[in-house]
């Protein structure tokens, strides 16, 4: 294999994944991926960004899995008498943030072209 060549892979399917592009994430879909010669890996994916579908290869760095939709709080509130306005527990507990080394606000170049 020459040292310029990638290994590039395609999903059946796409799976649904967030992509961040100009300070903020857009969902969109991964579509497959490729590890280039030098050890990179970088992924295939399709969002909407500025109201147009684009696809383009992007830095594995620039994905992540979507976030959940926020757990609707059901605990009864503090000021209502006998607690009454709150529903029962929630099935789910909202998960815990996780410590991040480092956010990364600069643009990492999508070739959104």
């Amino acid at each position: 294999m020459d040292a310029a060549q990638s290994t590039v892979s395609f999903l059946a399917s796409p799976q649904p994944v967030q992509v961040h592009h100009l300070g903020s994430w857009h969902d969109g879909d991964l579509l497959g991926w490729r590890h280039d010669a030098d050890g990179s890996c970088w992924v295939r994916v399709r969002a909407v960004v500025e109201g147009l579908r684009r696809t383009a290869w992007v830095e594995l760095t620039t994905v992540r899995l979507p976030e959940p939709d926020a757990v609707r709080d059901t605990r009864p509130h503090p000021l209502l008498r006998h607690g009454r306005g709150g529903g029962q527990k929630p099935l789910l507990q909202p998960a815990r943030p996780r410590h991040r080394a480092a956010v990364l606000d600069e643009d990492l170049h999508p070739a959104w072209a």
